[in-house]
């Protein structure tokens, strides 16, 4: 995340070998102001001119996990109790 601007990553373009645009991929996103942190709120896949998309949206019960919290690993899964540091390897 840029810390200037609050703002991830915006979008993905990918090419075909020859360089032209085969798809965009963008990412909507609102930053947590409290919280320091963004929350994915859609992800949108255009054709190349843009005319054609999918779009997928995103929906969160509850807050944020607590920042302090040994029961679940970085992406956000639970591993089995309450733990002295992060697992990242389960």
């Amino acid at each position: 995340m840029n810390p200037d601007t609050n703002k991830g990553l915006e979008s993905i373009e990918i090419r075909d070998v020859s360089g032209v645009l085969v798809k965009r991929i963008v990412f909507s996103q609102t930053y947590m102001r409290d919280f320091f942190s963004l929350r994915l709120e859609s992800v949108r896949i255009e054709s190349p001119d843009g005319k054609d998309s999918e779009t997928y949206s995103f929906s969160y019960k509850g807050g944020l996990m607590p920042r302090n919290t040994r029961s679940i690993d970085r992406w956000g899964f639970y591993n089995r109790g309450d733990r002295q540091q992060f697992s990242t390897n389960q």
